[in-house]
């Protein structure tokens, strides 16, 4: 029985190393993903305009959407305060993207929660994309119409249906 124990020790002990190795190297990952932003910053500013992603594509490894992705880490992660930059340090770099994009964007969380509109105007692109829509619509037949707006809702639906689910992971991470 006391063999078994020791067993049980020495596999609790090499559990508890491994967890604390994961803990280390998730803290590492965040913080090579800032400073790895910061330098595509650095880069990005010396370069002229149009050069930059040429450049990005012939000279690193990693995809545009990675580097920006490391661009925002970099611009976000070191203003934050103690107790957020805890939460998000140890998060796996995609989770910890989302923890800063939530952070920032508190009406919009608290508007797919409640399943009520964000107050925010729409923007020039927005607008735009509505008058296009209606131009659309009005060219449409009564059937083809509501098909358009039933495929727009269902859209819309999924669209915060992801969204709850993504803030509610997110919620249950930090609060671990």
């Amino acid at each position: 029985m006391d063999t078994e124990m020791e067993g049980l020790a020495a596999l609790a002990a090499q559990i508890n190393e491994k967890h604390l190795s994961a803990q280390q190297k998730a803290v590492a990952a965040v913080e090579d993903a800032v400073e790895a932003g910061r330098l595509l910053l650095q880069a990005k500013a010396q370069l002229r305009h149009g050069a930059w992603l040429p450049w990005l594509q012939a000279h690193c490894t990693l995809t545009v959407r990675q580097s920006q992705s490391y661009m925002r880490l970099a611009n976000v992660v070191p203003k934050l305060d103690q107790t957020k930059y805890a939460r998000v340090a140890h998060l796996p770099i995609r989770q910890a993207l989302n923890a800063i994009a939530i952070s920032y964007d508190v009406p919009r969380v608290r508007a797919v929660q409640t399943g009520a509109k964000p107050d925010a105007k729409p923007d020039a692109k927005m607008e735009e994309d509505q008058r296009e829509e209606a131009a659309l619509k009005s060219t449409l037949s009564k059937p083809d119409k509501k098909r358009l707006d039933r495929a727009r809702d269902l859209q819309l639906k999924h669209m915060r249906l992801d969204y709850k689910i993504a803030v509610a992971e997110l919620e249950a991470t930090l609060e671990d």
